[in-house]
């Protein structure tokens, strides 16, 4: 089988948890049937949309061959500066040149902004071509509501769309009006890392609280850094809240509150850092913290609670449907709540230990890759199945 996955970004340009998403999927599906070629279509931007010149125009990128669309011009225009996509033209001839190479039997669109790209493959894809949508989708705000078009004609053409949680698909029902045949639940997976629970505060006796994501105020890293400060007095070992990823405004800010509320010494930003890097901060990290205002999946907590990283959250978006084990889940934005969690896994070495273990588990028996590559090569066989049936009758 032939995949061909659909997304703007991609490495070297970007690695965020879509892109990362595609890379170990594609892994995981070379592992669990070898057979598989998977291949990807995206651009030359980085996020926010960025144009980088001198990419190659097609690469190999960990066992998946990456063709990179031609833009024309070669930048984003400002027409939606609200929204994740680069806003350009991309030739259909290019379009059509990669389709004609990889000759894919599945097309895996992958994120709901980059819906004229997708609208372009829906037209020139093969009569045996089988498309799956997985949409990135969040709440129909006023920015959002020009997707409710295209994404509903997407996935009306789509043999499937896939939703990350039960929570997802009701939106994706409601909001692009996908049939309940068409629609699958599959959920990304992670890599278990099998090693014991991070050492109590580490081998420098500092035990490390993450938090992972574009500094921001979607990601909550400001109202992070007020409730650390509020804990800080109240714990018993020493502590350090480290905060990853790229800068979006408000690492100035963040810096600044924590210096004003006395614990700039306790508080290190690490800014944006490469795949590998990412994981050596999970395996010294003891406490996984975020209070980000919605996250669909939220990729960054299995990915600590797969080192065995207990995770401390609120009940936004899908968090209190997935994480059922390993985590404490308080009220939104609630300060005493989220404190007094803080406060508790800091302290209580036993309890952090005893929830990190918890948080492992879950991932082993649920969000494994191999689990959800499993999963996507049954959604793949239905399409491709659906996608014969409707050409063969001629609809």
């Amino acid at each position: 089988m032939r995949v061909l996955f659909v997304t703007p970004y991609y490495p070297p340009a970007h690695l965020g948890g879509i892109e990362r998403a595609i890379m170990r999927l594609a892994s995981a599906l070379h592992t669990v049937a070898p057979e598989t070629e998977t291949s990807v279509i995206t651009t030359s931007f980085a996020f926010p949309p960025r144009f980088l010149p001198g990419l190659p125009a097609s690469s190999n990128e960990d066992g998946s061959a990456v063709y990179r669309l031609r833009a024309v011009p070669p930048a984003s225009l400002p027409l939606f500066p609200y929204y994740s996509c680069p806003v350009t033209v991309f030739h259909p001839a290019n379009v059509r040149s990669i389709l004609s190479h990889t000759q894919p039997d599945i097309i895996h669109m992958v994120g709901d902004g980059w819906a004229a790209v997708h609208l372009l493959l829906l037209a020139l894809r093969a009569r045996h071509t089988a498309v799956v949508f997985t949409p990135s989708f969040h709440s129909m705000t006023r920015d959002r509501q020009w997707l409710r078009l295209p994404n509903r004609l997407i996935c009306a053409a789509a043999e499937r769309t896939t939703v990350l949680t039960r929570l997802e698909a009701a939106g994706v029902a409601a909001a692009y009006h996908v049939p309940p045949d068409r629609m699958r639940l599959a959920p990304w997976g992670m890599e278990v890392n099998t090693a014991t629970s991070p050492a109590p505060g580490g081998t420098d006796g500092i035990l490390r609280i993450l938090c992972v994501g574009r500094v921001g105020a979607h990601k909550g890293q400001r109202w992070l850094v007020q409730t650390y400060a509020q804990a800080h007095r109240h714990f018993q070992r020493r502590t350090r809240l480290v905060l990853v990823g790229k800068d979006e405004g408000e690492a100035h800010q963040a810096v600044a509150d924590a210096a004003t509320l006395g614990v700039a010494d306790d508080v290190e930003l690490v800014g944006e850092v490469s795949d590998a890097d990412l994981v050596q901060q999970y395996a010294r990290a003891s406490i996984f913290a975020l209070f980000s205002h919605f996250e669909a999946f939220g990729l960054v907590y299995f990915e600590a609670m797969a080192h065995g990283v207990p995770v401390v959250t609120h009940r936004v978006g899908a968090n209190a449907e997935l994480l059922t084990r390993g985590a404490i889940v308080v009220a939104p934005f609630d300060r005493e709540a989220a404190t007094t969690a803080l406060v508790r896994l800091v302290n209580d070495t036993d309890a952090r230990h005893r929830l990190g273990q918890e948080a492992r588990q879950l991932v082993q028996q649920q969000f494994t890759w191999e689990r959800c590559a499993l999963t996507f090569l049954q959604v793949y066989r239905e399409a491709t199945d659906e996608r014969r049936r409707t050409t063969a009758t001629g609809l």
